[in-house]
Order: C-alpha cells, then structure tokens, then sequence
C-alpha cells in the first residue's frame, strides 16, 4: 500500500477501495495493528481508514479486530465510530463466548454509558456480560452516572426477570452487585454476595 501511495498517487483511493474488499489482507492490517497498540503505538492513519472501509465486508472476524484496535487508547475513536463498530461488532459475534471482552476493552463512563452499550448489555441473557459491565462501571469510577441509567432503564427489573428465568449463582451475584449500583454506591470489591 506505501508502494502504491508513493508512485500512483492518483489511483491510491481505487487501490485502497481494492483492498478494503480483501478480508484476508485486512485481517492482517488488523492484527498487526493490534500487536502495534499492545507495544504502546498509535496505529498508522493509513490503517485505520482501511480498516474503517473494511467493515463494510460484514465479517466477524475482521469486525471483531477492529473494535479493539479502534478502541486501544491510543486509537480512542469519535462518539459516532465508536457506537457505529461496537453496535455492528456485537451484533456479528452475538454468538461469540467472548463477547464480554467488548465490555472490558471500554474505558471510561461516556463508552460505558452510551445508549448503544446500555441497550446492549440491556438485551443480553448472559450473566458474564453483565457481570463485566458492572464491574467496569465500578472501575471506571462511572458509578453515578450509572445510578440514573440503571433507575431510568430498569435495570434492576430486567435482572430480576432474568434470574428469574435462569436461576444460577451469577444472576444471584448480577442482583447483588446492582443493589449497590443502584443507590450509587460501588459495590465492595473481594466481598461475596451472600
């Protein structure tokens, strides 16, 4: 892509439209980018455009790779891309036993309180999704804001119907940790539920 930059300037964007329909090669963009973000640099410029031009493809995999390196901090993306890939990333990989890593991966109260995480984790049936989300609400110190979102959208209801359909220990524990959220207090950390 540097090569086709620098010596046919005037067809770069036909090129890079090439590419950004080549799942293959933008797994690669992608994974690289990762490996770049987790040794603390800034993915190039160059790569974040394909990769944005990239979801278009609708692949889960590709998708998937994306949001993280879009979400890495050093790649914080604007509050319209962000809500764009975290809906179409969660709605792809539905089925992905690890979708709860989306959650873990947002930092900070505006990610964690956008409409479009809220109605996410508000959909979800899975415990471990719900559990991460607390637990990040708590950890990004976004425990206040969460307070009035958690009255406003029913939480509290909706956790309760749910364990009410699948009575398992974590249902217990997402009831718990929401009793204390819900007053605006985090819950103590290292503490049982029982």
């Amino acid at each position: 892509r540097k090569m086709c930059k620098e010596r046919y300037p005037e067809r770069f964007d036909e090129i890079s439209s090439h590419f950004a329909q080549s799942v293959p090669l933008l797994k690669r963009i992608a994974q690289k980018s990762r490996l770049e973000c987790a040794h603390s640099c800034v993915s190039a410029v160059d790569d974040i455009e394909i990769l944005s031009k990239g979801l278009a493809t609708g692949d889960p995999e590709l998708v998937w790779e994306t949001y993280f390196v879009f979400m890495s901090k050093l790649n914080r993306p604007s509050s319209e891309t962000f809500q764009g890939v975290f809906l179409q990333c969660w709605k792809l990989n539905a089925s992905n036993g690890q979708l709860w890593k989306m959650i873990r991966k947002l930092d900070g109260a505006a990610f964690l309180t956008s409409e479009a995480v809220v109605q996410s984790v508000l959909s979800s049936k899975r415990p471990d999704i719900w559990l991460a989300y607390l637990d990040r609400i708590v950890e990004c110190k976004a425990v206040h804001d969460f307070a009035d979102i958690c009255r406003d959208m029913d939480f509290v209801e909706t956790a309760s119907r749910l364990k009410g359909e699948a009575p398992d220990s974590d249902w217990k524990r997402v009831s718990w940790v929401l009793g204390y959220l819900e007053e605006g207090q985090p819950y103590p950390l290292g503490v049982g539920d029982s």
